[in-house]
Formats: structure tokens, sequence, C-alpha cells
């Protein structure tokens, strides 16, 4: 990682052999070596309107340890979905067409990788509220 005067990191991907470590960098500066062990976190996913189409959408804001979000699949009652990554907010969305009543219920499984192969994994119940309210029920595993 670069560690920049205010002691924050910038993370890079680093090969290791013959007992070098190697990496491509973009910057100049002060450089150390850290492992990045923690899998990405699911902070309060929310749902929102849409912009361009009006329609709902559902947001699944991430926390990443040091290396991004790389990988994603996400599932609605066992039915896989296209999910959209935006990187400038780290968060997935899913688009719902046309209009959602309130109470709608659904079982949303994600897994998430980061670059260095950690993994987040979570199945929830969630229910529509209205477009500021989301309800989950946890499932434990």
């Amino acid at each position: 990682v670069r560690v920049d005067s205010a002691g924050n990191m910038d993370g890079y991907s680093g090969v290791i052999k013959d007992g070098w470590m190697s990496a491509k960098i973009r910057n100049t500066g002060a450089f150390t070596v850290v492992a990045d062990t923690v899998a990405p976190i699911l902070m309060d996913p929310f749902f929102a309107e849409d912009v361009y189409t009006g329609n709902l959408k559902l947001v699944l804001p991430f926390q990443s340890d040091l290396s991004g979000i790389t990988d994603y699949k996400c599932f609605i009652d066992g039915k896989w979905i296209c999910g959209e990554f935006n990187a400038a907010r780290n968060t997935i969305e899913i688009f719902f067409p046309g209009t959602v009543i309130e109470g709608y219920s659904f079982e949303l499984e994600l897994k998430v990788e980061d670059r260095v192969g950690n993994i987040f994994t979570d199945k929830r119940q969630i229910i529509y509220g209205n477009n500021t309210q989301i309800h989950i029920n946890k499932q434990k595993k």
C-alpha cells in the first residue's frame, strides 16, 4: 500500500517471486506491505428511486478493506438477478422494473469477492415498506 502524509492507505496488488515483492504503481511515495484479510462488509441496504427511470432500486453499500470489490452475484428467491456495481459509490444496485407494492417480500442472497479472494456471503429476507423503509430479517446460517 502507498501511505500518504495523513496516514491514509491506497492499496496495490503485488506478486511475490523468488523472495521479492513487485507491484505496478501509479504514484511514488512511501510504501509498506499490508495483507488484506477482511472480506467486504455489507452496510445498511436501502431502497431508492432511480434518477433516470423513476423505478425502484435496492442499494447495497459495501465497505471493502483495501483491495476493492472484483466479483459479485445476486439472487432473489433463488434466481440470479443482474446487479450493477457502482465503483464510485462502492454499491451494488438491483433495479426493479415497474411498480413495487408495499409489503413485497423476497429472499436476497449475495456473494461478494474482493481482489484478493476474501468472500462475503449473506442471505436475508427483505420486505419493501416504501421508498425509504426496508425491513430485514437476517437468516442464521
